[in-house]
């Protein structure tokens, strides 16, 4: 009975430790680690850590929401997706990034609920967030490529922070066997501190003695975390003895002359590389820019460009200076041409001069001759304003074409003789037989004593033609002749004409260059007389008209116009054609049908 008892209460103390150890078994969900401590982690840059959760309940838990009470510096990477199912013993691993927007701690919390508990699981975050400089260089190589001896060359080195401390440059050394050519010319002293986002430009000289190829590396000291301290920039240059040379066609005082009011002068200042080197011309400045104006830079053919401008060896370019004075005054300003030669002080300067002077104006009038004008002492520039004269009208008074106005400004010397021809309108139609059309007018032409050019045409109109012509009779403010009947001149040369009395009889205008054709042609002016054309009935206009029969002439002009034609028992009837024109000047004003009877020329100076 005693050994029973004794059993019973065996098994009494197993089924009760069985209890206590089986209750003393924990049931929850484990996570680890319990507190996620990132550390020190940089500004702009980032860590991740994992969390894991493990099921140590006896059936399946689901997370029922994830919160993250810092979502500035922190934020869940990986899952977190709703609803989480997790298994009996299963784990569950979610993925935390740090990334500091500010320097110093961060403490987060990170709060998961189950349903499990009531209670949501609660994890400690904790990282330190760290400031730092980082570098960043424009270049880590420079070539100062040929520089003259005795002359330096500066290159500029952009440092820049992109970091988010303070970056501290405390040394600038330079090494190797060209080291003593180059030093800093700009930028330093050091210590040298960068802010955040800010950078800073250091000035590097390169001065060689010798003629040689120089090498060299500049070391940067600096803080920043990103590089290897010291950054090292190799530099390179040549000494060279050959050079551009520069040179200028004019000198101080440059004087554009006098010049009338309101009217303007344009000249010429040649640059030249007369060095061995090509030559950079980098610009061309006025200091006042008021009456004086750079009007372009034309290469040596003409073309237009834009500084700054490479000058090959033994090339020029052109400058072109405007002056144009608003009173009667003496003007001054100055031109600073920067470049490269070695011959001359950068920029070169040339003081300019110029007057204003109150407009004079010469006129000239029909006479029927050519007229000559000198130009006055200290005049350099006048404007040209010419009008051809208006074609002869027929018998039944219906007018002739009417001539062109052209106006251009020129550059001229004092003494310089000029030749003046006016044209003339021609001769009008009458009732008598064969003499019912217009007779071509004459052009007006301006140009200086012994030039192969004129300066200035002003196309004279067609005669008008008999009855029911149509065609256009005005002059042109282009250089051909405008076509009657017959074709009008090209290229100075005088227009055709007909040769049959009776209904095609009429001459064509005369040009600058030649004759006009047909039965009464016009004259040529250049080493001519530019005489209208002499008719039996109606007279061409006195600066290369053509004459007219019972067809209309041609006007005059620097092409002439073609001869008209009369369809005799026909319907088809043809006015002469207008004179061509002609204008060299600058600031050209070309204007077509503004001119009535004779011709005119006006000169302002």
């Amino acid at each position: 009975m005693k050994q029973k008892k004794i059993l019973v209460n065996i098994f009494v103390s197993i089924f009760v430790f069985t209890i206590i150890s089986c209750s003393s078994t924990p049931k929850m969900l484990k996570i680890t680690p319990k507190i996620l401590d990132f550390g020190n982690v940089n500004l702009s840059e980032s860590s991740t850590l994992i969390l894991t959760m493990t099921n140590k309940y006896s059936k399946d838990v689901f997370i029922t929401n994830i919160n993250l009470s810092d979502l500035t510096n922190y934020s869940i990477v990986s899952g977190a997706a709703l609803p989480i199912n997790i298994s009996k013993n299963g784990i569950h691993e979610i993925s935390i990034k740090y990334e500091p927007t500010s320097g110093g701690i961060h403490a987060a919390q990170l709060f998961i609920e189950h349903d499990a508990s009531t209670k949501p699981k609660v994890v400690e975050i904790t990282g330190v967030g760290i400031p730092i400089p980082k570098i960043l260089l424009s270049d880590q190589y420079i070539d100062f490529t040929a520089v003259l001896i005795g002359r330096d060359k500066t290159e500029n080195i952009t440092v820049e922070n992109t970091g988010t401390a303070e970056l501290i440059l405390d040394s600038l050394q330079f090494s190797g066997a060209g080291a003593s050519v180059f030093s800093i010319s700009s930028g330093g002293p050091v210590p040298i501190i960068i802010q955040p986002g800010t950078m800073k430009d250091i000035s590097v000289k390169f001065t060689p003695t010798v003629v040689q190829n120089y090498i060299a590396e500049l070391h940067i000291s600096h803080n920043g975390l990103n590089e290897t301290t010291p950054i090292t920039i190799a530099l390179s240059g040549d000494g060279v003895i050959t050079a551009p040379k520069i040179s200028l066609d004019k000198s101080t005082p440059w004087d554009f002359g006098s010049i009338g009011v309101g009217l303007s002068s344009t000249q010429n200042l040649e640059i030249t590389n007369t060095g061995t080197d090509p030559l950079t011309v980098d610009s061309a400045t006025l200091s006042t820019n008021n009456e004086f104006k750079v009007a372009g830079v034309e290469d040596s053919n003409g073309n237009p460009i834009t500084l700054p401008e490479i000058v090959a060896i033994s090339a020029k370019i052109i400058v072109k200076i405007e002056f144009k004075p608003i009173a009667g005054a003496a003007y001054n300003d100055t031109i600073s041409i920067i470049h490269d030669g070695v011959n001359t002080p950068s920029p070169a300067t040339i003081d300019i001069t110029g007057e204003g002077r109150i407009i004079l104006k010469k006129t000239f009038s029909y006479t029927g001759s050519i007229e000559s004008w000198t130009i006055p002492a200290g005049v350099t520039s006048i404007t040209i304003e010419a009008w051809g004269a208006q074609g002869g009208i027929n018998d039944s008074s219906q007018v002739g074409g009417w001539g062109t106005q052209m106006k251009g400004t020129f550059t001229v010397t004092p003494g310089d003789t000029m030749r003046i021809l006016v044209g003339q309108q021609g001769a009008h139609g009458s009732t008598a037989l064969w003499s019912r059309c217009g007779g071509g007018s004459g052009g007006s032409f301006v140009w200086k004593d012994g030039a192969n050019m004129p300066m200035i045409v002003a196309g004279g109109g067609g005669g008008k033609g008999y009855l029911r012509c149509s065609n256009s009779m005005d002059a042109s403010t282009s250089t051909s002749g405008v076509i009657g009947y017959h074709p009008g001149g090209t290229n100075g040369n005088g227009g055709t004409g007909g040769n049959v009395l009776s209904d095609d009889g009429a001459g064509g205008g005369g040009g600058w260059l030649s004759d006009g054709s047909g039965m009464y042609p016009g004259k040529k002016v250049y080493n001519g007389t530019g005489a209208g054309g002499v008719s039996t009935y109606n007279n061409g206009g006195f600066g290369g008209g053509g004459g007219s029969s019972n067809t209309a002439g041609g006007g005059g002009g620097y092409s002439g116009g073609g001869g008209g034609w009369y369809g005799f028992n026909t319907s088809i009837q043809y006015n002469g054609g207008g004179g061509g024109s002609y204008n060299s000047g600058s600031n050209p004003t070309n204007i077509i049908g503004t001119r009535q009877g004779n011709g005119y020329v006006e000169i302002s100076y």
